[in-house]
This record gives C-alpha cells, structure tokens and sequence, in this order.
C-alpha cells in the first residue's frame, strides 16, 4: 500500500460561520432630563455599540431657560423676605403701641 505524506506548516486561515439570531445590548436605559432646556450638545458616542466611561458628558442642554427660572425663584424669595420684613416691622409696631397703651 502506498502513502503519500506532506508536511505540515503553519498558516492563517479564516473560518467562516454562518449564524442567524438577534443581537441585542448588555445593558440599555433611557435618559431623562431633571431640567427643561433645548439639547445643545449630544456625545458622538450616543449610538447604536457606543462605549461610555464613568463621568462622561452624554448630552448638554441649554441652560438659559434654567437660569431664566433660577432668577424667577431668586426675585420670589426675594419678594418673600420682603414680605416678612414688613409683617415684622408692623408687628413690632404692634407691640410698641400696646405697650405703650398698656403702661399709661
């Protein structure tokens, strides 16, 4: 019986499978902005496979309308401070009057 032998040698090969089925993320959330505003600045990394490290900036809104609300709170405390400046001031008068009606 004859035999014909080849030496083997080492090479790169490619294998190709063929597979069917769904891929689907490790991990998905949705994000929610704790501010109303425009959103000005979007990560380039916010898509389909991105990677995100710990402190990334994903998206940035507009802050005027933020600020424009800060400012509106701002002028309402301000406002109520008055308020109490004013009840205090008549209640001290109060006071000073009935005392001095009082000590007669």
């Amino acid at each position: 019986m004859a035999v014909n032998a080849i030496a083997v040698q080492q090479r790169e090969y490619q294998v190709q499978l063929q597979r069917y089925g769904t891929v689907q993320p490790r991990t998905q959330t949705t994000l929610t902005a704790q501010v109303s505003g425009q959103i000005v600045y979007v990560n380039p990394n916010v898509r389909d496979g991105g990677f995100f490290e710990k402190g990334d900036v994903l998206a940035s809104n507009d802050a005027r309308d933020y600020e424009a609300n800060v400012r509106i709170a701002e002028a309402g405390l301000m406002d109520a401070l008055r308020g109490l400046a004013e009840i205090t001031a008549r209640s001290d008068q109060a006071r000073t009057d009935w005392i001095d009606l009082v000590c007669r």
